[in-house]
């Protein structure tokens, strides 16, 4: 199987929502939240459920070259690369 293909596994099923439990706690919700199109990363994104309602997840395969990673993140309306 691809790694890309990989499900989340069963502690990762378990963390995710008690990670995004800790950070509601601190205030530390994004606005938006980005994830990989790999499947473990949906799903952990999923579970995290950080996105305000509305907002969504937003799918994307980032780019290892810095430079593109760097124009992906210029291409989020509203955001800045520190904001993000």
């Amino acid at each position: 199987m691809a790694d890309h293909d990989r499900p989340l596994n069963k502690r990762g099923r378990e963390a995710a929502p008690r990670i995004g439990a800790l950070l509601m706690a601190q205030n530390l919700a994004p606005d938006l939240l980005l994830c990989s199109t790999a499947l473990r990363a949906q799903a952990t994104a999923g579970l995290v459920a950080l996105a305000p309602e509305g907002a969504g997840v937003r799918p994307r395969r980032l780019a290892a070259d810095q430079n593109r990673v760097r124009r992906q993140y210029d291409d989020l309306p509203g955001y800045s690369r520190a904001g993000v």
